[in-house]
């Protein structure tokens, strides 16, 4: 898009593309982004969206301004254009512009033992616990994710796609199916969906971005925080019982994060998170993945 009266829908007045400068997150979620520049040395993320994605991106981007407002760390949303969106529709695609969010390179060697971290992840989780119940919150896209929705499907697939790993998958299901039955009744939280060490960009030691929202909503009572545990788990198993693990886990069950039940529950629910990663290896046939991935499920089981 190099037409400039293109981006005077933002009011923006571009003046070169930054191929120079990082995107944080993941590309998957968009047919394409760029970084440019407008005259004033800004910098901005033009992001092409599948026109079927219009709804949910403009459900999301009214939740992130929500958020902006009660002034959560590192929310970004996108700029409304003028006639008054969250984006424009062009040439059968949904645009949307947001401001790039300066980060500095990941340290994902000392993630284990960031206590100072571990405490500003617990802070974000417990501002959006706080926001997410204001009455004013905008309501989000779709319904209420549940595994007992997910977990057909992912069997189907992974009998369609990688056939050798079906039975390995069928017993995991199986010793979890009691937490998968009752999941769907538990107390729901709203949920960032994707909430990883990589989605939560740093600037000199501070949240600078949250990112990569494509998958909030309501869903069980410590999603978020089983999936962040999940993910440092899986860089080293060690890091479950590391200080930061100890230091986020106290911060959030001294503050009421979420009921006892979900702390109980906590090993299943990181375990069942585990599984839409092994779905999107499968997605991608990355079958050494996928066996890890199985693998790293069964020691989560115990």
């Amino acid at each position: 898009m190099t037409d400039p009266a293109f981006y005077r829908h933002w009011d923006l007045d571009f003046r070169k593309f930054r191929d120079d400068l990082k995107i944080s997150g993941s590309p998957n979620r968009t047919r394409r982004r760029v970084l440019f520049e407008d005259a004033g040395g800004r910098i901005f993320i033009l992001e092409e969206y599948d026109i079927r994605k219009k709804a949910a991106q403009t459900a999301q981007n009214r939740i992130l301004e929500f958020f902006r407002d009660q002034q959560l760390p590192g929310i970004t949303p996108a700029l409304q254009p003028r006639q008054g969106e969250q984006g424009i529709t062009f040439q059968h695609s949904f645009w949307q512009v947001r401001p790039w969010v300066e980060a500095d390179p990941p340290d994902r060697e000392s993630l284990g033992s960031n206590t100072r971290l571990a405490r500003q992840w617990g802070d974000f989780l417990l501002a959006l616990k706080k926001a997410a119940a204001l009455p004013s919150m905008p309501s989000a896209h779709g319904e209420r994710f549940t595994f007992a929705g997910y977990v057909p499907r992912l069997s189907a697939f992974t009998r369609r796609e990688m056939p050798e790993f079906y039975d390995v998958l069928t017993a995991i299901l199986r010793r979890m199916q009691p937490f998968l039955d009752r999941e769907p009744g538990m107390t729901a939280m709203f949920a960032h969906g994707d909430f990883h060490p990589g989605n939560v960009l740093l600037k000199n030691g501070d949240i600078s971005g949250v990112i990569d929202w494509e998958f909030l909503g309501w869903k069980c009572a410590g999603y978020d925080l089983a999936l962040l545990l999940g993910c440092l788990g899986m860089d080293d198993p060690e890091w479950l019982d590391g200080p930061a693990v100890r230091t986020l886990q106290d911060h959030l069950f001294r503050n009421g994060y979420m009921p006892e039940a979900a702390w109980e529950d906590l090993p299943l629910l990181m375990a069942a998170i585990r599984l839409g990663w092994f779905g999107e290896w499968v997605d991608l046939q990355d079958r050494a993945m996928a066996q890890q991935e199985l693998e790293y499920i069964h020691f989560l089981l115990g």
